[in-house]
């Protein structure tokens, strides 16, 4: 617990620590005086996380009153976390963030968004999501999710193209491409 306590924190930084059942929570004091204005980033490679280590880091409040608002932020973060271990700052993680404060929402949008591609055979299912979240990933360019992907660039926008067809969106709508990302992230960080 200490070793994972310290991998939390960054150097130096005054926390004050509470133990729960599942959960250790730090608070960590932020301000001109230390020094900080915001937490440090854990596992920089000087501070390498722990296996398996999951941190979340909320948002920094005022005063003593908003750190049970606080602490919600850090469960938030958390519950974006992989179960593998890793660090997510919530500022960073917004619209995963948005998915995970309602999953029922979050699993809602993704089987109206998604749904038809969900009930393709598993091998195809996989192929176009996988194309479509690389898509994302590059900022829409198709050359560079073909590399990523190992495949031609015409060959991306080919699947793109199913996958419009199969859900009825459109790539060129900035609405839908808002609800394609929000619905593949709820698919990643929601539980089946």
């Amino acid at each position: 617990a200490d070793a994972a306590r310290a991998a939390a924190v960054p150097p130096g930084a005054r926390v004050h620590w509470h133990a729960g059942p599942e959960v250790d929570y730090g608070i960590v004091l932020v301000g001109a005086r230390e020094g900080l204005t915001e937490p440090a980033q854990p596992g920089t490679p000087s501070r390498a996380p722990l296996p398996g280590l999951r941190i979340g880091i909320g948002s920094p409040v005022d005063g003593l009153a908003a750190v049970g608002e606080a602490r919600g932020l850090a469960d938030t973060a958390l519950g974006i976390c992989p179960a593998a271990g890793g660090t997510v700052r919530l500022s960073d993680q917004l619209p995963a963030a948005l998915v995970v404060s309602s999953p029922e929402l979050g699993r809602a949008l993704a089987e109206k968004v998604l749904g038809p591609l969900l009930r393709l055979e598993p091998a195809d299912r996989e192929v176009l999501l996988d194309t479509l979240t690389t898509w994302l990933e590059c900022d829409g360019s198709a050359q560079r999710a073909g590399e990523r992907l190992y495949c031609h660039r015409n060959t991306v926008l080919n699947r793109l193209r199913r996958c419009e067809q199969l859900t009825g969106r459109s790539l060129a709508r900035p609405a839908d491409v808002v609800e394609f990302s929000l619905a593949l992230t709820a698919r990643r960080v929601l539980p089946d």
